[in-house]
């Protein structure tokens, strides 16, 4: 009996860390995006993926480091919006996942030193399902980045 108590608090020990993990590097969603976290880490750097629960289809994924391989120069604009408060603009993102809507991605700076970045990707299904990831994005919090 006591072993079995022992693996639970165990689990749960290692899955709070696990979330507070991902509480720490990933922004905040607002409270009623209906997604959840997927985080994985690198050498340098953070990826978050936004997902959604129920079915574990990506809304968006953003990298957060010194280094992104986007330049928004070098790229096609689709049109501008609001990701975390901050203007931007969207551009074309060629990616091997196939959407009846183009997929899309930006960057933007997220330390006031100018050295930390997101780079933001976004792959729709739908026009709605590109509203509410706009949306989302718009009131997401970079403050614990």
């Amino acid at each position: 009996m006591q072993i079995k108590l022992l693996i639970t608090l165990l689990i749960s020990v290692v899955s709070y860390a696990s979330h507070a993990n991902i509480a720490k590097a990933c922004p905040v969603l607002p409270y009623d995006s209906n997604l959840e976290w997927t985080y994985k880490r690198g050498p340098d750097f953070e990826l978050c993926y936004a997902i959604y629960p129920d079915t574990k289809d990506m809304a968006f994924g953003i990298y957060m480091g010194g280094h992104p391989n986007f330049e928004a120069n070098n790229s096609d604009e689709i049109e501008e919006s609001i990701v975390g408060g901050k203007a931007i603009v969207w551009y074309k993102f060629e990616t091997d996942i196939k959407s009846p809507i183009p997929a899309r991605q930006t960057l933007l700076t997220i330390d006031k030193e100018g050295k930390w970045f997101a780079h933001i990707w976004v792959i729709s299904n739908t026009k709605a399902e590109l509203k509410n990831n706009h949306a989302v994005l718009k009131k997401i919090d970079f403050q614990n980045s």
